[in-house]
């Protein structure tokens, strides 16, 4: 799985600081740092958003097991979604005298004084996830979710006899959302060029909040319109496997199930049991043991004063930057990987997601 990095980005809804180490440490490898004891002096401070979701504490396991592994000292705070909160932990670890911020930030649009704080102390920050907007960033660590969206659309597409597309976006970021259907919008361009036929997006929306009857009611609304206006549904993109769920819901109740592929995000264990059962086609997720991993490699050289151009050259990442409103921002993009029914076993199960038992039970695979 291939590593996108982004210059001049940050955002990590957990914010790590780092105690300077040597730059000659952090040009070499991360299996270098086991040849010293300066790591061991290091302390990091991570804040976080929320504990809510079993990706972030997949993410944060791999995160902390690295630092474990070089005897980092990791200090961690919880905003429990607060951003005010938020702003007064990241006061306390800057006092404490960090030497990096990895924040995966509650209001990306309303951290920015954690980074204009940080700066005032000299320490660079690193934004998780979500992109802390119109601010001086150093770094942007996340899910590369235009490419997400666009795997997910290609690979419905290809499994679709005709028609139009239906597309659901859901993200508490607007700006996560845009990406994602820019992805699946470029796919079916793509798709319309190679192929000389015409894909008519028939509903185009972002959900919100995603709360069962919410989604079921829109959904339900979309089906129905499409349907007054005589069109023929080829594709429904969900960027959420709770939306798809609900989708696959609405086709059974109007004998259209497993007619019409469908696809979510997430790789959540309903929506892998969906997939093994023919009613959803595809999910995608991020390898949290990637995310993990490259964060922590990252945060570590930052917090050592190396430059992000070379963080991304000594970590052989491919350069990339994103326009967070201020300035570009160099960023690391951890590539998704796309689950169907045939790979399951060496995508979900492989990457420690679940057990084949948890996804298939008792009709366990050949």
């Amino acid at each position: 799985m291939k590593i996108l990095i982004i210059k001049k980005m940050k955002t990590f809804k957990r914010i790590v600081i780092v105690f300077l180490i040597p730059i000659s440490l952090l040009l070499n490898s991360c299996s270098s740092f086991q040849e010293t004891e300066s790591l061991e002096r290091m302390s990091i401070g991570l804040l976080l958003a929320n504990t809510d979701g079993v990706r972030w504490g997949r993410e944060e396991g791999y995160f902390m097991a690295k630092a474990d592994e070089f005897g980092v000292k990791v200090l961690t705070r919880v905003a429990g979604g607060d951003q005010e909160e938020q702003n007064r932990q990241a006061r306390e670890l800057i006092g404490e005298g960090v030497g990096v911020l990895v924040v995966l930030p509650v209001g990306p649009e309303s951290a920015g004084p954690i980074v204009e704080l940080a700066h005032e102390s000299d320490i660079p920050v690193l934004s998780y996830d979500n992109l802390i907007r119109n601010a001086e960033l150093d770094l942007y660590l996340a899910p590369d979710r235009e490419l997400s969206g666009y795997l997910q659309a290609r690979a419905l597409l290809e499994r679709s006899t005709g028609g139009g597309s239906i597309i659901f976006g859901s993200c508490e970021d607007p700006w996560c959302a845009r990406l994602i259907n820019r992805g699946q919008l470029r796919a079916v361009k793509e798709w319309e060029e190679r192929e000389g036929e015409m894909i008519p997006i028939l509903h185009d929306s972002v959900i919100s909040p995603l709360t069962v009857d919410f989604i079921r009611r829109l959904v339900e609304k979309a089906l129905e319109v499409t349907s007054l206006q005589g069109e023929r549904i080829g594709t429904i993109m969900a960027s959420d496997d709770l939306i798809a769920f609900e989708a696959t819901e609405v086709l059974k109740d109007t004998g259209l199930a497993g007619s019409i592929p469908i696809g979510g995000m997430g790789a959540t264990l309903n929506g892998c049991r969906r997939i093994i059962a023919g009613a959803q086609a595809v999910t995608l997720y991020t390898s949290p043991r990637e995310i993990g991993v490259a964060l922590f490699r990252a945060a570590v050289r930052l917090g050592g004063g190396v430059d992000p151009e070379e963080i991304i050259e000594v970590l052989k990442y491919q350069e990339r930057t994103v326009d967070n409103g201020s300035e570009e921002i160099p960023a690391l993009l951890v590539e998704p990987v796309i689950v169907t029914r045939s790979n399951m076993i060496e995508t979900v199960v492989l990457d420690g997601l679940y057990t084949v038992e948890e996804i298939y039970g008792s009709g366990l695979p050949e």
